[in-house]
């Protein structure tokens, strides 16, 4: 299972250089947070990971790994992501 947090950053393609400085740095923070995932050592098929403890690993705040995590099916708290490779029914 790939997670893909980048693909849901709204994109910006205006002129703005102060817009874009904001949209490549929510792109370098997914990049972060998949990573994170992606190198994270699963120890349950099904793993809980909290706002609070993606932050204390990633030193990324509360607030914007819960906006980058929201889209993809994260909570108030926190997200519920499988094993990659585990197969949910």
């Amino acid at each position: 299972m790939d997670i893909d947090i980048v693909g849901h950053v709204k994109p910006y393609r205006g002129t703005d250089s102060i817009k874009r400085v904001i949209f490549q740095r929510k792109v370098e923070q997914a990049n972060k947070l998949e990573a994170y995932f992606r190198n994270y050592s699963f120890t349950e098929e099904v793993q809980i990971f909290t706002y609070n403890d993606i932050a204390n690993e990633t030193f990324l705040g509360r607030e914007t790994i819960k906006k980058l995590l929201i889209p993809i099916g994260g909570g108030s708290n926190g997200v519920t992501l499988p094993k990659p490779g585990t197969v949910i029914d």
